[in-house]
């Protein structure tokens, strides 16, 4: 897991975008109608996006947490269940989508409706969720840069960066390469 950690942005990068890239030509390649098609683009791009940044999340923000001065106090059971719920979120939603895709019902009908705004609940957890994980390694990120507490103003632009993955991992992820190189002391 510590790969992580080692990575560089770039090929990190490429993990991400090569897994929504690579679902998508399988999609594309798949013997079914389009409509179809276009009902499930959402589970097999999102679900493996959301694991593996989930993994990336978590990894990152245990070995920040480790790494944190002892004058900073940040609450690591809430990020751990903040992940966790956001995965069980995630695989509850996917695991409705696909029984709806399998159902004869057929489409705009009252069952379709009241399943859309069933999981908005799951899917608002969720983003809840990430967005506490993003927070946490936003701030540990920081405080460890800083090697003290670090206050929301000196770090609204990680959380930023966090937020906004593709540019931000740019920028995110070297960063945590520098502090996870030097040679424990």
């Amino acid at each position: 897991m510590r790969l992580f950690l080692k990575i560089k942005h770039w090929q990190l990068f490429i993990l991400f975008i090569g897994i929504f890239i690579i679902t998508q030509v399988g999609l594309n390649f798949m013997p079914i109608n389009r409509k179809l098609l276009l009902q499930l683009f959402n589970l097999p791009i999102i679900l493996p996006v959301m694991i593996v940044l989930l993994l990336w999340l978590y990894v990152v923000g245990v070995n920040l947490y480790k790494t944190l001065p002892t004058n900073v106090k940040m609450n690591f059971t809430l990020f751990k269940i903040a992940l966790l719920g956001s995965l069980l979120c995630t695989f509850f939603i996917g695991f409705f989508f696909i029984k709806l895709i399998n159902s004869p019902i057929a489409e705009n009908t009252p069952s379709h409706f009241s399943f859309f705004l069933s999981i908005i609940p799951f899917h608002l957890l969720s983003s809840l969720c990430i967005l506490y994980c993003i927070y946490f390694n936003a701030k540990a990120l920081k405080s460890v840069e800083l090697k003290g507490e670090a206050n929301l103003n000196e770090y609204i632009a990680e959380i930023i960066l966090f937020a906004i993955l593709g540019v931000g991992l740019w920028i995110i992820q070297p960063r945590i390469n520098k502090i996870f190189e030097k040679p424990k002391s």
